[in-house]
């Protein structure tokens, strides 16, 4: 069941793949890379945070995005410091989802 999921969320993300590396910028792209495996794996807390229950590494990310580990744990760095994201041990915690939404829509936060 699991590696279902995997090949479904990397079929999604492979279909807007080619435009995305053609037009987008990979801050975007990790943001929208995030969002999918949220709408996947997300948990909704009660706090209002999303907690992803999906352990992936910055390499897997920089494959799924087209980029390297060295930019996505950049990036990360960057939505930490926006207060966007956290990580939690292996997991990440979206803390704002707006924030995160917009970014991957190519508006300015």
């Amino acid at each position: 069941l699991q590696v279902f999921k995997i090949m479904s969320m990397r079929i999604r993300i492979l279909t807007n793949h080619a435009l995305d590396l053609s037009f987008n910028h990979s801050f975007k792209r990790l943001s929208s890379a995030l969002l999918d495996i949220s709408n996947t794996y997300g948990i909704d807390r009660k706090d209002g945070t999303i907690f992803i229950d999906f352990k992936i590494t910055q390499r897997e990310l920089g494959e799924l995005i087209g980029t390297t580990w060295v930019t996505v744990s950049n990036h990360l760095k960057k939505l930490t410091q926006l207060g966007v994201i956290k990580k939690s041990k292996q997991n990440y915690i979206i803390t704002n989802l707006e924030a995160l939404e917009r970014i991957s829509e190519g508006i300015e936060f």
